[in-house]
């Protein structure tokens, strides 16, 4: 950034950015969680990152037109409850299975379909690697089928 300015810039000053950055978002994500809860389905998912060299999950709840991304430092209810979307849904979730989601009981629940056959072939690259190949034949014939 000192680059771009021509000036040195100080680590407080770049820390008080996310300050502000996070004030002046505040309607846009309110707005975006509002448009979110209305919308008849969601996808959610979560996965790992780093953060200052910890574990965190950065959490998505998506739909076509919307994407809200949380980090958080929690994978289950802590998270899914602070992003303020989710209780209280009454529409479709999909999810990958995940336990968490489980005690959304307004919602109707939905399996990811790539997350789907995860178990399945985990189980069979263990024993076999063409396993996994037949798996995902099975999967090309029902779409094929519908």
């Amino acid at each position: 950034m000192s680059h771009s300015l021509g000036a040195p810039v100080s680590t407080g000053f770049l820390s008080g950015l996310a300050g502000e950055a996070a004030r002046r978002l505040t309607p846009f994500m309110a707005r975006t969680k509002e448009l979110l809860a209305r919308n008849p389905v969601v996808n959610t998912d979560e996965t790992s990152i780093r953060v200052s060299a910890k574990s965190w999950w950065l959490h998505v709840i998506a739909t076509p037109m919307l994407t809200l991304l949380v980090c958080h430092r929690s994978r289950g209810r802590d998270a899914i409850e602070g992003m303020d979307v989710l209780p209280g849904y009454g529409g479709v979730i999909v999810h990958d299975g995940l336990s968490t989601y489980d005690n959304l009981d307004d919602a109707v629940h939905a399996q990811c379909g790539a997350h789907y056959g995860a178990p399945a072939i985990m189980r069979r690259r263990a024993a076999s690697p063409f396993g996994v190949g037949q798996f995902g034949l099975m999967f090309v014939r029902i779409i094929a089928a519908a």
